[in-house]
């Protein structure tokens, strides 16, 4: 059965008198005063190319930032450029966030969405009625499911924090804990990377003959194919046969040998 924002309050509510009619859709003038009250975050991610978000978290726990420099263990000459024997690490970020049910998006969620009902009155029909909060239409629900849905697009992101901005982030791990106090609340533990993107290009060399070193810089030029030879180091038999007796020195003259049984 589908109920009306009136209609609803006053089935949990007996006693509350019943309100006129209003000129405009509840929907549309509950949506259009909360437009009025709503601030700006500083903090959010999201969005871009990826299509999903920008999320604007409720409370933020916990940032923890990291960027390291890998720095090479081998000695380095005197003199020599040192950022050839550094480079950087991508920059990584933890974020341990909160969305609630209770919050004013999580209580006009459903308004907002075009819902019967926001999950906050469908929460105290449910208790009402013996069930249990956190339908299928929860606020924390939906939040959770965009993040996985953000993770898996592997499409880089931008992260605004309290302290500085990253950008082509994508979210590594995302970690989300439910106890028996935290049923209609979402906290998250984010870790986020970086994705260092690069840019070539291409260039046109000048011609060799106005080269100085053109063995070294000339274009890549196809000379065809080429068939690798292998020398023969195999030894042949009677190579020596014929070779001459090698002269040997000795006392006060050069003598000629005769071969290993011979005579000197």
């Amino acid at each position: 059965m589908s109920l009306s924002l009136p209609a609803a309050a006053a089935a949990l509510l007996p006693g509350l008198p019943t309100l006129p009619p209003l000129p405009l859709p509840g929907s549309q003038l509950l949506a259009g005063a909360l437009q009025l009250v709503t601030f700006q975050p500083t903090r959010s991610f999201g969005g871009g190319a990826s299509g999903i978000g920008p999320f604007t978290h409720q409370v933020t726990i916990r940032e923890a930032h990291r960027d390291e420099l890998v720095v090479t263990d081998h000695p380095v000459e005197q003199g020599a450029n040192i950022a050839d024997h550094a480079y950087r690490v991508p920059s990584e970020v933890v974020l341990e966030l909160g969305w609630s049910d209770s919050s004013l998006s999580g209580a006009t969620f459903g308004i907002t969405t075009g819902s019967a009902l926001p999950p906050l009155l469908l929460d105290l029909v449910s208790l009402a009625s013996g069930g249990a909060a956190g339908g299928p239409g929860s606020y924390v629900k939906y939040v959770y499911s965009q993040l996985l849905a953000l993770q898996q697009t592997r499409i880089p992101f931008d992260i605004i924090t309290g302290k500085r901005r990253y950008q082509n982030m994508l979210f590594t791990s995302l970690s989300v804990e439910t106890d028996q106090e935290t049923e209609t609340a979402l906290f998250v533990q984010a870790r986020a990377r970086e994705v260092l993107i690069t840019q070539t290009s291409a260039t046109t060399l000048p011609p060799t003959a106005n080269q100085a070193f053109p063995n070294k810089t000339q274009e890549l030029t196809d000379s065809g194919s080429k068939q690798l030879t292998v020398p023969d180091t195999t030894p042949q038999v009677g190579a020596f046969a014929n070779a001459p007796a090698p002269l040997v020195s000795g006392g006060g003259g050069v003598f000629a040998g005769h071969g290993a049984s011979g005579t000197w």
